[in-house]
Formats: C-alpha cells, sequence, structure tokens
C-alpha cells in the first residue's frame, strides 16, 4: 500500500496525524469515532501501539478480551495483535502511537530492558490507569514525536526519533512495574502460559510453525497449550501463529521489494507453491494478487 492510499485510510480515523518513513512511526490524535466504528474498529494490526485516553470512554478487544478504557488510561498492544474499537462515548479521544517491527527492532529499547514484564502486564491487563502526576510526560512526548516528524529531516532525524520512543517505551516499563508492585496483576497459570507462548511465536514464527515445537520449549503437550491457548483468548493456538505468519507475508508483499519466492523462504517455507497454497487458504488470494491489489 503506498503511501497516500495509508493517508487516506488514516484520515478516515483521525482528523489529526502525522507519519515518518513509510508509516514506520504514526502519531495521531482526534478521534472521528463514527468514522472508526464504521470502519470495523480496526486501529492497528501487526504493529506496536499504545494510547492515552484524553477524555471520555470507550471498549476495545484485543486478543479476544473486552478491555474498558477512561480518561487517563494507557492501553498497550503489542506487535502481532489486534487492538479494535467496540463502542465510544461521544466525547473520547486519545493520542496514539503505533510503531512498526522494524522501528522497535531498531530502537534501543530491545537492549535495555526485559519484555518479559510487558507480554505478562498485556496478557492480563493491558489498560494502565496513570497517576495525574505522569500524564504530562505522555503529552509531552507525543508531542515531541509529532515536532520531529514535523521538523525538516536532517541525517540525525531517524537516531532522535528511536532515542525518544525508547525513552517512552522505557518510561511505560517503569509505569508498568510500578503497577504490578503496588497493584499486582493476578494471572492464572493459563494467562502466563499464553504471554510465553505469544512471546516465543514473536521470536520464532519465521523459521517454525508447528505448534509441537513452541509446546516443547513450554515443556506441555500440543493438547494442553492449545486448550489452554482457546481457553484464555477464545482463539486457537494454531490461529496465533498463522496470524503472525500472514502479517508479517503481507507487510512484506506492501512494503518491500522481495519477490514472492523470497518472502516465502523468509517466513520459512520450503516452496514459493508451499508459501502460495498457505496464503491463498487464509487470505483468498495469491500472494502476486494480494500485492496488485494494493
Amino acid at each position: 500500500m503506498d503511501k497516500e492510499a495509508s493517508n487516506e485510510i488514516l484520515s478516515l480515523y483521525f482528523a489529526d496525524f502525522e507519519c515518518y518513513g513509510d508509516n514506520e512511526l504514526i502519531v495521531s490524535q482526534n478521534l472521528r469515532c463514527q468514522n472508526i466504528l464504521n470502519q470495523k474498529g480496526e486501529l492497528i494490526e501487526g504493529r506496536g501501539a499504545f494510547c492515552l485516553c484524553t477524555g471520555g470512554n470507550a471498549t476495545f478487544t484485543m486478543l479476544g478480551k473486552e478491555l474498558h478504557v477512561k480518561k487517563d488510561d494507557v492501553l498497550i498492544a503489542y506487535p502481532g495483535s489486534v487492538m479494535s474499537l467496540l463502542d465510544a462515548s461521544t466525547d473520547f479521544d486519545l493520542k496514539l502511537v503505533v510503531i512498526s517491527h522494524e522501528f522497535i527492532k531498531n530502537s534501543v529499547f530491545k537492549k535495555a530492558l526485559s519484555l518479559n514484564d510487558i507480554f505478562s502486564f498485556i496478557s492480563g491487563q493491558p489498560v494502565l490507569h496513570l497517576p495525574l502526576s505522569e500524564v504530562p510526560f505522555f503529552l509531552k512526548s507525543w508531542d515531541l514525536l509529532r515536532h520531529i516528524i514535523l521538523s525538516v529531516p536532517n541525517e540525525f532525524t531517524l537516531s532522535i526519533l528511536y532515542s525518544q520512543i525508547s525513552t517512552l517505551m522505557m518510561w511505560l516499563n517503569a509505569m508498568i512495574t510500578n503497577h504490578m508492585q503496588t497493584d499486582p496483576v493476578v494471572l492464572r497459570r493459563g494467562d502466563e502460559l499464553v504471554a510465553q507462548f505469544l512471546r516465543l511465536v514473536s521470536q520464532h514464527f519465521r523459521e517454525e510453525h508447528r505448534l509441537n515445537f513452541y509446546a516443547d520449549k513450554l515443556c506441555v503437550s500440543t493438547k494442553y497449550l492449545s486448550s489452554v491457548t482457546r481457553n484464555v483468548t477464545h482463539n486457537s493456538a494454531g490461529r496465533f501463529i498463522t496470524y503472525f505468519i500472514i502479517t508479517e507475508a503481507k507487510k512484506l508483499l506492501i512494503e518491500s521489494q522481495y519477490s514472492v519466492s523470497q518472502i516465502g523462504y523468509r517466513l520459512g517455507f520450503p516452496t514459493q507453491s508451499a508459501f502460495g497454497k498457505y496464503f491463498k487458504k487464509e487470505i483468498g488470494l495469491s500472494p502476486s494478487q494480494f500485492r496488485e491489489s494494493r
């Protein structure tokens, strides 16, 4: 999808948005709520995101769970999840930051902090109510990101954005850590297992499509992993593996110059034919048809 088409879609959702590069980083505000609801509510897909509710209240879904958000709440979605808006009050608004796989991969955050607590928190309760004293930090960070994107680009722009995103993510990690110390997220064994499973899938889906690989890593049977995942998320474990693969395939078909054969190879398929059959079964189009349709 070219940038012009992406901007047309974003303009349906937001009255104010700015994008860096090929939508590697998006900051947006001033929701067009009715338009979002008419568009089935999907705000992000296959990207990381966090948003601050600045007014009203709303109900989202993520990984099969309903999440209720009110003013000064932060809602967090990690790459590979889908965050959808089900309903919103007329005064609901938010400030949203969406980050691509590539942007997260190159941020210093991944080198500085473990994501284990983040995954566990998101699996159990991905909504964090900020103390009033902390709200200005998020707002100022959002404003700074927007300012950097709008500034005349130079050789330092990308590094500055990486640094600012890393700072915001580390601050968010601190907020989650403080929250878990004062009001611990009560995770059942199933919640913890699913969080670990999703983390493993995000790390290995390009080379491992077999459910038994993940079950072995987690020291459980495939039957048990499937049962627990369905109970916690209302989706099968296999669907999550497929979702990660298809999301990455779409991203590469839209944003990269790799051939269909190269994309299939990068996603662990032995032949272009195997990749094509897998993709068409899920999407209804061949990879080439999907690419041409964007």
